[in-house]
């Protein structure tokens, strides 16, 4: 057990250092550092899409500015801002969360070496539409972003001076009052648009949304009958919509503006991604949101692995999984860690 103990602190303690090569420096003499940087931040190693032109040289314009002003390179991860229900974990971080962490840093520990202004990692939290969307009860996303922020700052203690980790809330931004009018305006437009919607389109856009729903948190809805539940899906998802236009119009210079690089997750593969931003995935193994899914480690023997699992994933393999005791972290879900000896072939 006290492999799994030694890389689990080693997460917290052994930041990824990484060595510039000769074909670093040969690169960086030969195409500039700017492009560099920005071939190191869309490197097929991290992102699980293939990489449009139009979202290369947005980076190379935002990295551009920050070089050019010896800023640090600014890079903003939007997510939920929430643990998923079904986790059990909830509703506080977990492992998944220290996990994309480190997957974080490994993904900008180039960059450190190469630019000595270095890096700003924010982790936007958009956790302000999830409880009129999907019903999460207001306490849950306070404890989420609560111990989020612990855990940032554990994580924060063995980072590199040119490395800062940072989360910031959509409503540490602007006035809430203010977001749900400019969404109230927005929502008969977009009502109008989704009844013009096939049964096939709305089946694709509204696909697997059924299970980011409470259906028993903030109120109750588990007492609707299919039709209404069905419905609830609709306008739950014409919200979200509303929402990103409503939350883009109120601060689109946080997302665009200036040196600012915008990164998502599986978000990035719905026609949400309107500005067609970086997709990353959560670890170099995962492509299941942090805030969605459970972290876990796999122990191929030769070599330790971090997983995220989906819901189903997980329920695929819970009674392989073994439990190890650690008490490194001093946060509720931090106590054990759950363990998978073997391969995972997904």
């Amino acid at each position: 057990m006290d492999k799994y103990k030694h890389f689990l602190d080693s997460l917290l303690k052994d930041f990824p250092v990484y060595d510039l090569n000769k074909n670093d420096k040969k690169t960086i003499a030969k195409d500039g550092l700017e492009s560099w940087i920005t071939a190191k931040l869309v490197r097929s190693s991290f992102r699980r899409t293939s990489l449009k032109d139009t979202t290369k040289e947005f980076i190379l314009k935002q990295v551009s500015q920050s070089v050019q002003k010896k800023k640090p390179i600014y890079i903003i991860a939007c997510f939920g801002g929430y643990k998923h229900f079904w986790n059990p974990c909830h509703p506080q971080v977990g492992w998944a969360e220290l996990f994309n962490l480190y997957s974080m840093a490994q993904y900008v520990a180039p960059i450190l070496a190469a630019y000595e202004p270095g890096v700003i990692l924010e982790y936007e939290s958009e956790d302000v539409i999830i409880s009129p969307m999907d019903n999460y009860p207001e306490e849950a996303l306070e404890e989420y972003s609560k111990t989020f922020r612990k855990l940032l700052a554990l994580f924060s203690k063995s980072l590199p001076h040119n490395f800062k980790v940072r989360l910031i809330r959509a409503t540490e931004q602007y006035d809430k009052e203010k977001l749900f009018e400019k969404i109230e305006d927005i929502l008969p437009a977009k009502k109008e648009e989704w009844s013009k919607f096939s049964e096939s389109e709305i089946i694709q856009r509204t696909h697997r949304s059924d299970k980011n729903i409470m259906w028993k948190g903030r109120e109750d809805w588990t007492g609707l009958s299919e039709k209404e539940k069905a419905k609830k899906v609709v306008d739950c998802k014409i919200l979200n919509d509303a929402f990103y236009d409503a939350d883009f119009d109120l601060r689109p210079d946080y997302f665009e503006g200036d040196d600012h690089i915008p990164v998502v997750f599986t978000f990035g593969l719905g026609y949400e991604n309107v500005g067609d931003w970086l997709i990353l995935a959560s670890t170099s193994s995962s492509f299941v949101d942090f805030w969605a899914g459970r972290g876990i480690l796999e122990d191929r023997g030769d070599k330790m692995v971090l997983r995220i699992l989906s819901q189903e994933q997980y329920r695929k393999i819970q009674k392989d999984l073994k439990k190890v005791s650690f008490s490194a972290i001093p946060l509720e879900n931090f106590k054990e860690v759950e363990v998978y000896e073997g391969q995972l072939n997904f």
